[in-house]
């Protein structure tokens, strides 16, 4: 009898679906000869990875390759996992599109099966980045919200968010294919609290995703910063030079400048990073004053600091 066209590999194919205690499976089996080697799956796999599993009619080790037409010892494909009739090999990270593998496998006898041609097709539901303006800590107010899915959706998909896992609120979406965009608003009353969003959308094949893959948690912090106290105005000639002590970290700190006493967030001059600001936009022999305000990575702004005041002098003095 011909060894070779009497060997026998039943082909299992595993859908591995890692958010699940037991994997769901779609499998079939396959009986192979020399001219009857290819075997295609009839449905898609909806998951990034599979455990590709051989079982052999005998004992037998087998191997893989991507390549069609090569002989067993030049492929370049082992399995994870093998144990007399059974071989297993474990794919992730795949993507949307068709894979095929070849196998072939040696038995006991030195004996090598034909080609066993397999084929699958990937296509994954569509998952979702989350992008918060300013980062993923926020404070109160309007937030603008940019969603980018894995691929085009056939309809706009759902955002919403909550507080407690159970209570969510919807934020209207707004775009088109991959891109979409929304506004979350936020009260005072939200104060140090952590947000969570829930995303559904369904691509142009019906299919529909639930993932978040970034961006599905926030942080809300609406507590001002504390309000700089320690601060101090010094002119020079041409210039004043502003110093003061932060105890927190700040994104930046707001420079409030007026030529009058009682300076007022009307007057807001400009932003800076550090503990100091060298005003050089002045007229020498006028007194300036000037008030500060630390701001948060949450944009959260601080109340006004106390008023200072310095002149920009005419005359070149040694700095101390």
């Amino acid at each position: 009898l011909d060894m070779v066209s009497r060997f026998l590999v039943v082909l299992i194919i595993t859908i591995f679906f890692s958010t699940l205690a037991s994997a769901a499976t779609a499998q079939f089996y396959l009986s192979f000869e020399k001219n009857d080697s290819k075997s295609v799956l009839s449905e898609i796999i909806r998951a990034s990875g599979i455990v590709f599993q051989v079982i052999s009619d005998r004992p037998s080790v087998c191997r893989y390759s991507s390549h069609k037409g090569t002989s067993f010892f030049n492929m370049e494909g082992t399995f994870d996992f093998s144990f007399e009739n059974l071989h297993k090999k474990d794919f992730v990270g795949l993507t949307d599109g068709a894979y095929t593998y070849f196998v072939r496998c040696k038995d006991d006898f030195n004996n090598i099966s034909s080609e066993l041609e397999a084929v699958f097709a990937v296509s994954l539901p569509p998952s979702v980045q989350i992008n918060l303006e300013g980062g993923n800590v926020i404070g109160n107010g309007r937030v603008k919200v940019s969603v980018k899915t894995s691929k085009s959706l056939s309809q706009t998909p759902s955002l919403s968010y909550s507080f407690d896992g159970v209570s969510y609120n919807p934020i209207p979406l707004f775009g088109s294919g991959s891109d979409w965009e929304g506004f979350l608003t936020i009260s005072e009353s939200n104060v140090e609290k952590i947000g969570s969003f829930k995303f559904q959308g369904r691509d142009l094949e019906g299919n529909l995703g639930t993932e978040i893959t970034s961006g599905g948690t926030f942080f809300v912090d609406t507590k001002k910063p504390a309000t700089i106290t320690n601060i101090r105005a010094v002119g020079y000639e041409g210039e004043i030079e502003l110093r003061w002590e932060i105890d927190e970290e700040l994104s930046d700190v707001r420079i409030y400048r007026s030529t009058e006493p009682g300076v007022d967030n009307s007057d807001y001059l400009k932003s800076v990073v550090g503990e100091f600001f060298t005003d050089t936009s002045v007229d020498r022999g006028r007194t300036y004053y000037y008030r500060v305000a630390g701001v948060d990575k949450a944009g959260n702004v601080a109340d006004l600091s106390k008023e200072v005041y310095a002149t920009a002098l005419l005359l070149s003095l040694i700095h101390i």
